[in-house]
């Protein structure tokens, strides 16, 4: 569905400017750089970076017909202007199905089944350390809080059960701080590391939207605009489900139906390995949970119900030592809590999350070696902020400068401060 949000005609002007921003109803993303055909003054447009055109269109004119043409839409429609400032028009448009290549022989979806094969061969390391970087955050009703950032190594051993990685974790902190926590409704563990590594699709294709039992549910695409010779780009689409849980750990296929996701998977030629992951999910806004899905309350109080805005992941994949494993996880989603009884909406809370492979190793320091444990835990410890002054973590997800500004008026180091005295 697109909504056209058109700007009332100005004043000054006698009537005769008409501004429009075109945007996605589905996804509320702006169509930029899209063809817009005005049939009555036999003009085209095309809409800036912001989604925005503007022309002359005298006040006689009451109906207005478009053609727009953008990328995965090409739409005819007519608009009855009215006396509004703003205008506001719907077109229902579902999300197109991609058109089918093959290449070499291969069709997209085979090269995907391929590189699912070829996860063993190609993410085979079966015992390592990785040292790593994280960060987790929130941003509720619009205002950033719930801050927390580790340097975690982790212990990673895999088992083989039948043909797929099972990965065990184990977690060694001796660096994290954190800001006060901020009660809202769904409010994740005091760290959810396991969140993201939970993505990781080599470590839970069961999980992941690459498990193959389900592509006969997805249309897979080549991206002829990739100019990389070393790679396939594959785009894919599934229209009737996302396998996203937006931070609802037992949601199953319960709600399948509430969203929609398409991604892009990137391959390399040479090995079939994963280079690169990204995924998009959108609810589809006429999903009704308690009718097509059932009971959606945040337990345990029953005070809130939950529904999903939106959501996505970006998974890239580096190799190393002949083998490959993931470099970098960012995650995110956004949830709608409405109060029970009346439903009303009070919150709207995206949780982020960020995780930077920082090396691989055989081996681990005597000072991690028995401060090993099953879940992330942070120690009880005084601040130091030495240990951070060159840290080289850069937020990706958010402005760096927006977030501390939420969190703190008094600057990022006496943030942490309050929090854990330093030692200093």
């Amino acid at each position: 569905m697109i909504v056209i949000s058109v700007l009332g005609s100005i004043a000054r002007l006698n009537g005769q400017v008409f501004n429009a921003v075109l945007v996605n109803g589905v996804d509320k993303t702006v169509l930029s750089h899209a063809s817009v055909n005005v049939h009555e003054i036999q003009a085209q447009f095309f809409t800036d970076d912001k989604g925005r055109i503007s022309f002359k269109l005298h006040d006689s004119i009451r109906t207005v017909n478009f053609s727009i043409a953008a990328i995965g839409c090409k739409v005819n429609l007519t608009h009855e202007r009215t006396r509004k400032a703003l205008d506001t028009i719907y077109v229902e448009i579902l999300p197109k199905e991609l058109e089918g290549y093959t290449i070499k022989g291969l069709s997209a979806e085979n090269v995907v089944r391929k590189a699912v094969e070829m996860i063993p061969v190609n993410c085979g390391d079966t015992a390592y350390f990785c040292r790593s970087s994280y960060r987790q955050y929130q941003k509720i009703n619009g205002k950033y809080a719930n801050l927390v950032e580790a340097l975690p190594e982790i212990m990673v051993r895999v088992k083989r059960v039948r043909g797929k990685l099972v990965p065990d974790y184990a977690f060694a902190v001796t660096n994290a701080r954190w800001t006060k926590q901020v009660f809202e409704p769904g409010h994740p563990e005091s760290n959810s590391i396991d969140v993201v590594l939970a993505e990781n699709i080599v470590h839970n294709l069961e999980g992941s939207s690459l498990l193959p039992t389900r592509f006969s549910k997805y249309r897979f695409a080549f991206d002829t605009t990739n100019k990389d010779g070393s790679v396939y780009v594959i785009k894919y689409l599934i229209n009737d489900f996302s396998v996203e849980k937006h931070g609802v750990s037992n949601l199953g296929t319960s709600f399948w139906g509430e969203s929609y996701e398409r991604g892009v998977i990137t391959i390399e030629r040479a090995t079939f390995a994963l280079v690169r992951f990204q995924r998009q999910t959108y609810r589809y806004r006429d999903y009704t949970y308690f009718v097509n899905g059932g009971n959606n309350w945040v337990l345990p109080e029953r005070r809130y119900y939950c529904e999903l805005r939106d959501a996505a992941l970006d998974i890239t994949y580096r190799k190393e030592n002949a083998q490959w494993y993931a470099d970098r996880i960012l995650y995110h989603y956004t949830n709608e809590y409405y109060r029970g009884g009346w439903g009303k909406l009070e919150y709207v809370v995206t949780c982020n999350y960020e995780w930077r492979n920082d090396g691989i190793s055989k081996y681990t320091t005597e000072q991690h070696h028995d401060r090993f444990f099953p879940a992330m835990r942070i120690y009880d410890k005084v601040y130091d902020s030495g240990q951070w002054a060159n840290l080289s973590f850069p937020f990706v997800l958010a402005d760096q400068h927006n977030v501390f500004e939420d969190l703190s008026k008094g600057g990022r180091e006496k943030l942490f401060v309050e929090q854990l005295p330093d030692n200093k």
